[in-house]
């Protein structure tokens, strides 16, 4: 295990688990979670079926839930770990969507739940694999859907990995995609503004 690790004490690990609980009241805080993010759009035979989100999280918070949690040094994360990293460090963000805003043809679309949640070691780092499912039928005129992934009380600092946007089963259909910055939503006192992805699809004719 490297050295910086055996340094952290897991009374100070335990209080970062403890106040990522507490994440609603944390609007003043400025970023104790670092998230890499990734979205993969997934289509079927009928259009659009929502998003694959890939989260990979810096090394403290990985050893947070390693140690503290999960009460293993070596690293060696098990399949029944799962279960319990879900109940304990993911589901309470369903109060937050997931941290994920969505909107289908201007209209707001709320991720009430998640499917195929998965965790896993990358290395030295937690990752975080999980299906949002948003269902658009294609048609032969286009469709606009918009996905952005951020926490606006800025307690876990969500940033795009490189290559982030991919886009799986679309032969039938159409696609753009265009990923930019939404200057028309703030959040963080208005300082900071989220990276939005729109894609457009339709049936080919």
């Amino acid at each position: 295990m490297p050295r910086f690790f055996k340094f952290c004490s897991k009374t100070a690990a335990g209080l970062v688990l403890a106040c990522l609980f507490l994440l609603p009241s944390l609007v003043s805080a400025h970023p104790h979670v670092f998230v890499e993010n990734k979205i993969e759009i997934v289509f079927d035979e009928a259009g659009l079926a929502g998003f694959r989100s890939t989260w990979v999280f810096d090394e403290m918070f990985t050893i947070v839930i390693l140690e503290d949690m999960l009460e293993i040094s070596d690293y060696a994360m098990k399949p029944e770990h799962i279960p319990m990293i879900k109940e304990q460090a993911f589901d309470h963000l369903k109060e937050h969507h997931y941290f994920t805003e969505i909107s289908v043809n201007k209209e707001p679309f709320k991720a009430q739940f998640v499917k195929d949640f998965n965790a896993r070691l990358d290395g030295e780092k937690l990752v975080y694999d999980f299906f949002i499912p948003c269902h658009v039928k294609a048609i032969t005129s286009w469709k606009t859907v918009t996905i952005a992934q951020y926490d606006p009380t800025f307690y876990s600092a969500l940033t795009f990995a490189e290559k982030p946007i991919s886009v799986t089963n679309g032969e039938r259909f159409l696609i753009e995609h265009k990923t930019e910055v939404n200057q028309d939503k703030s959040y963080y006192f208005g300082m900071l503004h989220p990276w939005e992805t729109e894609i457009r699809f339709r049936l080919k004719e």
